[in-house]
């Protein structure tokens, strides 16, 4: 693993993960974990992440600006595949796509581990300044917009729905039809899951990834969303986020993001979720006793409740 980190890299990319895909012992591939194993001579495949050493210094620093420490900087589709995803997904072969605010990123799992991964340059943020400019709306109006209201399919929308939409002033507001919002925000979602559509055509044919598509992320929160994904994408889509965790409504308490049955939509804590597992899988966090400490997601959800209560005014 050592020996496959040494490549050259330009004085801009940082290395992130070096991911062992299989080991090979003399010849014999396809190997998870060598260890135990007699052989001459030992191979390893790795999938190596790099990224901008200056986009990596500027978010540690923010992060350490909010009073945390960094132990490591996960690619976001890793971390959130630990949330979303299922042991038997990842060996079967499976396509992640987080969409997030300024990006979407794709990963794909083959035999369990990552065979392919991507950073594309567009996200939910590029849907909410779509609807302020095709709405004349502000920005922070637009994202309310399209978190209560928006539809990836325009086509299923009535005609005769109507919404109201604050005009750019801030003081005057005006009625707008729900189909002429989704008619501004589809051709956006349609170019994101194109954009996802030429990654896996690199990747190889469908039939390595049996287990289809799972989309998570703020975005994909839209009605319709996996839908138009499955049209494009011509595999099974299905909505990704951690089943298993409640009381998120108590970490934003934001009424733009509480649906009528007080919840909040799990999508969104995807990447959060999942870092919390992967320190624990892979980072020892002990007590005295050297035993995993179980008020460790307790923890973090009380400093996240503490880091979003002084986002709320921005909506």
């Amino acid at each position: 693993m050592d020996a496959a980190k040494i490549i050259p890299l330009s004085a801009e990319e940082e290395m992130i993960h070096v991911l062992a895909r299989e080991f090979i012992v003399d010849g014999c591939a396809g190997i998870k974990d060598p260890l135990g194993m007699s052989g001459v001579r030992l191979e390893v495949e790795t999938h190596i992440i790099t990224g901008s050493s200056t986009s990596i210094q500027n978010l540690v620093k923010s992060v350490l600006r909010a009073g945390l420490t960094v132990d490591e900087i996960v690619l976001e589709p890793l971390a959130s595949s630990e949330a979303v995803l299922t042991a038997d997904e990842k060996e079967l072969g499976v396509v992640l796509v987080d969409i997030g605010g300024g990006t979407t990123d794709i990963v794909v799992f083959h035999e369990g581990s990552i065979c392919y991964s991507a950073v594309l340059p567009v996200g939910g943020n590029h849907v909410s300044n779509d609807i302020a400019v095709g709405l004349r709306t502000p920005i922070a109006e637009a994202e309310k917009i399209k978190i209560k209201h928006g539809c990836a399919l325009s086509r299923l929308v009535d005609d005769d729905e109507y919404i109201e939409v604050a005009l750019a002033s801030g003081k005057e507001s005006k009625k707008v039809s729900l189909k002429s919002l989704c008619e501004v925000i589809e051709p956006r979602m349609q170019e994101i899951f194109t954009l996802v559509k030429r990654e896996l055509d690199r990747v190889g044919p469908r039939d390595l990834t049996p287990a289809g598509v799972v989309i998570t992320g703020g975005a994909s929160l839209l009605t319709g969303a996996a839908q138009l994904a499955a049209e494009i994408l011509e595999l099974p889509v299905r909505l990704g986020e951690p089943g298993y965790l409640n009381g998120l409504s108590d970490v934003i308490d934001n009424p733009v993001y509480i649906k009528k049955d007080d919840t909040v939509p799990k999508a969104i804590f995807s990447t959060a979720v999942g870092l919390v597992e992967y320190g624990v899988r892979y980072h020892k966090f002990t007590s005295k006793k050297k035993v995993i400490n179980n008020d460790v997601v307790g923890n973090f959800y009380n400093r996240l409740k503490k880091i979003f209560s002084g986002f709320n005014e921005w909506f």
